[in-house]
């Protein structure tokens, strides 16, 4: 005889899906499993899994530098951990540091400060001019002064892909890609990554992201072009790593 407890789960049960079925509403339920572990719930993102990084202070002391460059908080944690690894992973290999969608600094403030940031090259493009969003920067004044501590960090002032041509060809490391736009974005995917060092790491802030659809097809085909593979991450973000056997331009 069903017990009292497994009555009231089926009627749960047959009230979520019933809920699911309604024409009403755009929105869904879904039933969880309890844990008695901690749940991460940001920026799209629910687990039970393992993130403990958020209690270490090399983390924090990072994340804590981000928000301290934009004004505010986007609790993207994930996000700063997936790309704290990344360029931690390229900090070994030769070559310059690229991050085309800056804003205010968010991720690369915490990058630098994660690192410890000196003369090394990190060339952040963007115009660095307001367009009504709170989330770009208010002008390249601020975030000059923002990153004046780290001497290696340069500002690449204009709209990619006009403005990939202001640095010299070198070799890069890391390459964070963050414009919002498939576009832009493709156009420096192929730029970079014929100069990026065996080893070397690129990050793609909306490869997976709902509602960045185009930038992820967009990825993709400069993949298929160029012969490398992109993970497609939980956070919304894609990751590619330039494999050790294949020749740099």
């Amino acid at each position: 005889m069903p017990t009292l407890r497994h009555l009231a789960h089926r009627a749960i049960e047959t009230a979520v899906a019933g809920f699911n079925r309604n024409p009403w509403s755009t929105e869904a339920l879904e039933l969880m499993p309890r844990s008695s572990g901690s749940v991460y719930k940001h920026d799209g993102l629910r687990t039970t899994h393992n993130h403990t990084f958020l209690d270490t202070p090399d983390f924090q002391r990072a994340y804590a530098r981000a928000v301290q460059a934009a004004g505010w908080d986007y609790e993207i944690y994930w996000r700063v951990h997936v790309i704290l690894w990344a360029a931690l992973t390229a900090q070994s290999i030769p070559g310059g540091f690229i991050e085309c969608g800056t804003g205010r600094g968010f991720m690369a403030s915490a990058i630098c400060e994660h690192l410890a940031w000196g003369d090394r090259p990190f060339y952040l493009f963007d115009t660095f001019e307001p367009n009504g969003s709170p989330y770009y920067a208010d002008g390249p004044r601020a975030v000059q002064e923002n990153f004046r501590e780290w001497p290696g960090v340069r500002l690449v002032l204009g709209s990619v892909p006009d403005s990939l041509v202001q640095i010299e060809s070198g070799p890069v490391a890391f390459v964070h890609i963050d414009m919002n736009r498939p576009s832009p974005e493709e156009a420096a995917l192929r730029h970079f990554w014929p100069r990026l060092n065996p080893g070397g790491v690129v990050v793609l802030d909306d490869y997976a992201y709902a509602g960045f659809e185009d930038s992820h097809h967009s990825a993709n085909r400069v993949a298929a072009d160029l012969e490398f593979s992109i993970v497609s991450l939980p956070t919304g973000q894609g990751v590619a790593i330039k494999p050790p056997s294949t020749p740099m331009e």
